[in-house]
C-alpha cells in the first residue's frame, strides 16, 4: 500500500484512516469530516487496508488455542491457510485465519462464522470436513482436515501430461474430477447449501485422486441469513455464470461454475476472452483449442456452460450421472446417439464377446453370400432355359405371322384385283349405256320432235337404268345417286326421293346396311326428304347415316362432315336451334381445316352456323360471323351469286 489514496486525490491516509475508524465505532461519518466527492469510495478503501494489513499479517509464534502453525498453504479471499498441529488429539489440520485488523469489515466475519456453519453442517467423501470454530489473541480460525495433495489451480499443462498421460487417459481423469465434485455439489444442494465460488482453487486433489471441494465462505444456506448486500457480486468472475451478475443464484449456478473449470482442465486456457461482457458472454468452442477432443465431453461441458439456466443441466445430479456415462462408455443424456453408436460402444466395452459375435456374423454372412451366388446361379440358368423356349416359341410365333401375312397379302391382292375388275366393267358398262342408250337416243333423228331439256334427259336415263344393269346393282346404284342429286337440285324433289331410295336398295343389297357406300346414300336420301319438308323422317335418316360413318374408321372424312352437315341442317329447319349450333359449331372448325376458310362448302356452314346463333337470338355472336361471311361471298363469289344473295338477306 501507498501513503496518499489513488487518482492522485491528494489526500492523506491518515486522513482515511480517522474518518473510517469514526465510521467503525458509530456507524457515521462526523459532519466536519464528510467529504462528499469522496463519500462512494470509503467501502472499497477499508478492503483496500484490511487486505494491506492482511499481507503484513504474521502468524503468531506460540499455540494459538489448542493448535501450533507449521507453515503457510495458502492465501485467499476469505483468509490465510496454515499447516497446523492440533495437539490435544495429536493430528495434522488446515487452519484458516482470519487476521485480526481494525478495517476488517463486520461482514467478513460474519461469513467466516457462516462458511464454518455451512460445512460442518456437510458430511460427504468429497467435502473437506471442518472440525473446530474459535477466536484466539483477536485472530479468528477455522480447523479443517488437512488435505495432502495440491488445488487444482496448481495443475499446469507440464503437470497434468505428466501426470494425467495420454489425451484419453486426462479426458477420463477430468471426467472423473467432474463427477467427484458433482457428487458433493449435488449433496451440498440436497442440503440446501449453493456453494457459489466453485473454480479449480477450491477444488483440492489429494494423492489418490480424489476431489475434495472446499472454501464455503461465500456459500448460501436456506436456514441462515444472506449476508450478501441485495445486488452484490460475489466470486470469481471468470467462472460465475451469467445470473451471478444479476444478484441472482442457485443450485444450477454451481454447474455452470464447475463446468468452467472442467474446460479450463482440458483446454489450458479461460473459457472467455478478458474483453467479453459476463451478461452475454459464450465459451469458445472447445473443439478449437483441444483437436480431437471426445464429442461426448465437450457436449457436457457445453451443456453444463449453457448461457440460458433452462438450457443447463437442471441438478448437479444430472452432470455427475451424463460424466458417470461417459467413463462407463454408455451413451449421453446431453447428446442421444443411435443404433451405430450404442453398437460400436458395447464393442469397446465386450471384445471378445465382441469378435465372437464378428465372427459369427463373417461365418453367417460367407455362408449367405454363397448361398446368394448358388441361387443366381441357378436362377440364371433357368433364365437362359426360359429365353431359349421364349427363342423357340418367338420364332415360331413369326413363320405363323409370316405365313398369316402372306395369306392377308394374297388375300388383298386377290380382293382388289376383283374390285379392279368390278371397276372396269362398271366403267365400261358405265361407257356404253351413255353412248348407247343416252346419247344416242338424244339425236334429233330418234327424238321424234319431242323437246330436248335437262329433265327430259334425266327422265330418259332414270328409265333406263333399271333394264340395262339389271344384272349389275352397284353400277344402277351409283347412277341412280347421281340422277338424285340432279332431280334435287332442279327441285324435282318427288323424281329425287324415287331415284336415291333406288340407290340405296341397290347398295342394300350389294354391300350392306352399314357400309359406307350405303350410308352416303341415306344421307344423300334424307337431304331430298328435307328439301321436301319431310322432315322427321330426313332426322331419322340423317341421324343414322350420321352415327354409321362416324363408328366407321375406313370412311372418309368428307363423307362424315357432309353427314354431319345434313344432320344440322335438318334440325336448323325443325328450329332445334341448340341442337343445330352444336354440330355447326364442329363442321365449321372442320372445313376451315379440311377445304380453307374461303371454300365454299366453309361459308356455307358459317351461313348455317350464323342462322343458328340468330335462332338463339344471340345476334351480337351472329352479326360478325354474317358480316365476314357476306364479305367472303362477295371476295370468291361476286356480288351476284345466289350464294351471296342470300347471305345478303340473311345479314339485312
Amino acid at each position: 500500500m501507498t501513503d496518499t489514496a489513488p487518482n492522485n486525490s491528494g489526500i492523506d491516509l491518515t486522513t482515511w484512516r480517522e474518518l473510517l475508524s469514526d465510521w467503525g465505532r458509530t456507524g457515521s461519518l462526523r459532519r466536519q469530516s464528510a467529504i462528499d466527492a469522496q463519500g462512494d469510495r470509503l467501502a472499497t478503501l477499508r478492503a483496500e487496508l484490511a487486505a494491506d494489513a492482511a499481507e503484513r499479517f504474521v502468524p503468531p509464534t506460540g499455540p494459538l488455542g489448542d493448535f501450533e502453525i507449521v507453515r503457510e498453504i495458502g492465501r485467499g479471499g476469505m483468509g490465510i491457510v496454515y499447516e497446523a498441529h492440533q495437539r490435544s488429539v495429536d493430528r495434522r489440520v488446515a487452519l484458516k485465519l482470519l487476521p485480526a485488523s481494525e478495517w476488517l469489515d463486520p461482514q467478513r466475519i460474519e461469513r467466516f462464522g457462516a462458511e464454518a456453519r455451512a460445512a460442518a453442517a456437510l458430511h460427504h467423501t468429497n467435502i473437506v470436513p471442518v472440525f473446530s470454530q474459535g477466536h484466539e489473541q483477536g485472530v479468528h480460525f477455522l480447523a479443517m482436515q488437512f488435505i495432502d495433495g495440491i488445488s487444482l489451480d496448481q495443475l499446469d499443462d507440464r503437470a497434468a501430461r505428466y501426470t494425467l498421460g495420454s489425451r484419453s487417459t486426462v479426458e477420463r481423469a477430468i471426467a472423473d474430477i467432474g463427477r467427484q465434485a458433482a457428487d458433493a455439489l449435488d449433496y451440498a444442494h440436497r442440503q440446501g447449501v449453493i456453494h457459489r465460488d466453485v473454480k479449480p482453487g477450491n477444488l483440492l486433489l489429494d494423492r489418490h485422486g480424489t476431489i475434495w471441494l472446499s472454501d464455503f465462505g461465500l456459500a448460501r444456506s436456506r436456514e441462515a441469513e444472506d449476508l450478501t448486500a441485495t445486488g452484490a457480486i460475489l466470486g470469481t468472475h471468470r467462472y460465475m455464470a451469467p445470473e451471478c451478475f444479476r444478484g441472482e443464484a442457485d443450485a444450477r449456478s454451481d454447474v455452470y461454475s464447475l463446468g468452467a473449470t472442467l474446460f479450463e482442465l482440458i483446454a489450458h486456457e479461460p473459457a472467455f476472452g478478458s474483453d467479453d461482457s459476463p451478461w452475454d458472454r459464450q465459451p469458445r468452442p472447445l473443439h478449437s483449442l483441444v483437436p480431437g477432443i471426445s464429442r461426448d465431453l465437450q457436449t457436457i461441458i457445453a451443456r453444463a456452460m449453457d448461457p440460458d439456466p433452462d438450457c443447463r443441466y437442471q441438478s448437479a445430479a444430472a452432470l455427475a450421472k451424463d460424466l458417470e456415462n461417459f467413463l462407463a462408455g454408455e451413451p449421453i443424456v446431453a447428446r442421444r446417439i443411435g443404433w451405430c453408436g450404442r453398437t460400436l460402444r458395447w464393442c469397446h466395452k465386450n471384445p471378445a464377446l465382441a469378435s465372437m459375435t464378428s465372427l459369427a456374423i463373417l461365418l453367417l454372412m460367407t455362408l449367405t453370400a454363397g448361398s446368394i451366388a448358388a441361387a443366381s446361379h441357378f436362377r440364371h440358368q433357368a433364365m437362359e432355359s426360359r429365353e431359349l423356349a421364349r427363342s423357340r416359341e418367338a420364332a415360331r410365333w413369326a413363320r405363323q405371322v409370316g405365313f398369316d401375312r402372306e395369306q392377308t397379302a394374297k388375300a388383298e391382292a386377290t380382293s382388289l384385283k376383283q374390285q379392279s375388275e368390278r371397276d372396269s366393267q362398271r366403267a365400261e358398262a358405265l361407257t356404253r349405256f351413255l353412248v348407247s342408250e343416252v346419247i344416242r337416243d338424244l339425236r334429233p333423228d330418234r327424238r321424234l320432235g319431242r323437246p330436248l331439256s335437262a329433265r327430259s334427259i334425266l327422265d330418259h336415263a332414270a328409265g333406263r337404268v333399271e333394264t340395262v344393269f339389271a344384272d349389275q346393282p352397284a353400277t344402277a346404284a351409283s347412277i341412280q345417286m347421281s340422277l338424285g342429286e340432279s332431280y334435287d337440285a332442279l327441285g324435282l324433289h318427288l323424281q329425287a326421293i324415287d331415284q336415291l331410295q333406288r340407290a340405296v336398295k341397290n347398295r342394300h343389297a350389294t354391300l350392306g346396311p352399314q357400309h359406307r357406300e350405303t350410308l352416303a346414300a341415306t344421307s344423300l336420301l334424307a337431304t331430298a326428304l328435307t328439301h321436301q319438308g319431310r322432315l322427321a323422317q330426313a332426322l331419322e335418316l340423317h341421324q343414322q347415316a350420321y352415327d354409321g360413318l362416324r363408328d366407321d374408321c375406313t370412311a372418309p372424312d368428307c363423307h362424315v362432315l357432309m353427314a354431319r352437315h345434313n344432320l344440322g341442317l335438318c334440325l336448323l329447319k325443325m328450329c332445334r336451334f341448340e341442337q343445330a349450333l352444336e354440330h355447326y359449331e364442329k363442321v365449321v372448325a372442320d372445313r376451315i381445316r379440311i377445304d380453307g376458310p374461303d371454300h365454299v362448302r366453309t361459308l356455307k356452314a358459317m351461313n348455317n352456323l350464323m342462322l343458328c346463333l340468330k335462332g338463339l337470338r344471340r345476334i351480337e355472336e351472329a352479326l360478325p360471323l354474317s358480316e365476314n361471311t357476306l364479305a367472303a361471298r362477295k371476295r370468291t363469289l361476286g356480288n351476284t351469286h345466289p350464294d351471296t344473295l342470300s347471305a345478303m338477306h340473311n345479314h339485312a
